[in-house]
């Protein structure tokens, strides 16, 4: 489905009565204790359960999943775009709570897990996931306003600015004895001097177009 549908439902009948309950300070309170009493750690019994106890109960949620995705998503553009009504201080200080209380551990673990998970499905027969995830990169190159249609100009929409914006401070860090941001580049240069080994075919057509970038960079600060 290429486009989400807008017609009020659940979500719209808690926004309103959400409204009329905020008003209530006792309500309020009960809130505060329902958030206060979240227990992450339990969230892979609860999955496990929902999975072996109740298939059918699991396979219903799992069908509305990509909905609760969607109102994350669309929470998530409505909060980032409202905080620019803030002073940058308040909002800088509010996420950094947030990011400072995620399960990293939890995060590398599923990172970690996805490419494998990818290289089991792929194969199946009629390729449904590359068709769905070309499918969602279509709609996101739509969200990010690019005039080209295609997966490379999505990528060089995000990428560039990131790199124009990195490249300094990446370089002052990396000049910097004993720093993190240094250990990481030896590493990764480390594994990728093995990796360029056992494919030539890297260099030849990933490579060269930065070694040729580098060359006429240092040509140009030469002249």
């Amino acid at each position: 489905m290429e486009e989400t549908s807008s017609r009020p439902g659940m979500l719209d009948l808690f926004n309103r009565i959400l409204k009329e309950l905020l008003r209530t300070p006792k309500f309020k309170a009960q809130v505060k204790v329902v958030l206060n009493s979240l227990d992450p750690p339990a969230a892979a019994a609860l999955v496990r359960t929902l999975m072996w106890e109740d298939t059918e109960i699991f396979l219903d949620m799992v069908g509305v999943f990509p909905e609760l995705l969607n109102a994350l998503l669309t929470g998530g553009r409505e909060f980032t775009e409202r905080m620019d009504q803030y002073p940058a201080p308040l909002p800088a200080a509010f996420i950094a709570q947030i990011i400072d209380k995620l399960d990293g551990e939890a995060l590398g673990s599923l990172i970690a897990a996805i490419p494998e998970l990818f290289s089991r499905l792929k194969e199946v027969p009629g390729k449904p996931l590359q068709q769905s995830l070309a499918g969602l990169g279509r709609r996101v190159i739509r969200g990010l306003g690019t005039e080209e249609s295609s997966p490379a100009a999505a990528a060089l929409a995000v990428l560039q600015p990131f790199l124009q914006q990195q490249i300094r401070r990446l370089a002052v860090e990396v000049g910097q004895d004993g720093s993190e941001t240094r250990k990481l580049i030896q590493g990764l240069s480390q594994t990728l001097a093995a990796a360029l080994q056992e494919n030539p075919d890297f260099i030849s057509f990933v490579c060269r177009p930065f070694l040729d970038s580098f060359r006429q960079s240092a040509g140009d600060g030469a002249s």
